[in-house]
């Protein structure tokens, strides 16, 4: 396999993981039960009670999320010095075979890359360098070539049940007094300052990595949440500098499907 490809390969890989860790890292384990939140918005003005505490924050949003079902999204991140620009869509589940994404990534010099990640399996598509096909790569029996993903599908479903790993994490929340608007809607920005260490063992990132790129012992999270408990923006950093995920269309149907069979290519001939 080409350097070239082992390079797209490992920013696919952390592209991936940033967005799961973005949009699970709030999420509780399935076990706790919740109830969907009514959106305040729409039956009075809010009094300040509304607001989500650092007790309830991962609780009332997972629960929101789980509620609406689905979500886009549109990220944008540096990984290995690369601008990566990243957009899909995905569906939210405490069923872990329930839970699908799809989206397409801007690669510096290699054009778009497209992945799925259906029942638990990766398809990863490069454009003329797959032919127009995808790769299947099952993250369970990945070989070294695929070892980039082999713990994601894991990563992923543990992230979703990752409310231990929020509360242990957690070292400071605070709100700001202002709101800032997002598409349309009124969104409250909360702060919360995670322990990185904590945060890089959710995201499946070696802690290594992470102090070779100058991460401190904390790590700075934005929530930009609506009181319908919806994030509609979330900022952080991670390894390789900032990562800015804006989330819309809560609850539009999405379909993610895997790739019909002819449209497979043999991950043999990749390494995989």
């Amino acid at each position: 396999m080409t350097s070239i490809t082992r390079k797209s390969l490992a920013i696919a890989a952390f592209a991936v993981t940033a967005v799961f860790g973005l949009a699970a890292c709030s999420s509780p384990a399935p076990t706790v039960e919740s109830t969907p939140q009514s959106s305040p918005a729409a039956e009075a003005e809010p009094d300040g009670s509304a607001l989500l505490s650092a007790e309830d924050f991962a609780e009332r949003i997972a629960a929101a999320q789980l509620a609406a079902g689905s979500a886009q999204f549109e990220t944008s991140m540096q990984i290995e010095g690369e601008d990566v620009q990243a957009k899909g869509e995905m569906v939210f589940s405490d069923n872990a075979e329930d839970l699908l994404m799809g989206m397409t990534m801007e690669m510096p010099g290699l054009g778009e890359m497209e992945m799925r990640f259906v029942d638990g399996l990766v398809y990863l598509g490069m454009g003329e360098l797959t032919a127009g096909k995808f790769i299947e790569i099952d993250p369970a029996n990945a070989t070294e070539s695929g070892e980039g993903f082999t713990d994601l599908a894991d990563g992923f479903l543990e992230q979703y049940g990752s409310f231990d790993a929020y509360a242990e994490a957690l070292r400071d929340f605070s709100v700001a007094d202002e709101t800032v608007t997002i598409d349309g809607v009124e969104t409250y920005v909360y702060t919360l300052v995670l322990d990185t260490e904590s945060m890089m063992e959710l995201e499946g990132v070696d802690m290594d990595a992470a102090e070779e790129a100058g991460l401190g012992e904390t790590v700075e999270y934005e929530f930009y949440v609506g009181l319908d408990d919806l994030p509609r923006r979330i900022v952080s950093e991670s390894v390789g500098g900032t990562v800015t995920m804006s989330m819309s269309a809560w609850g539009e149907p999405v379909s993610v499907e895997a790739p019909a069979a002819d449209d497979i290519l043999d991950g043999s001939l990749f390494g995989f």
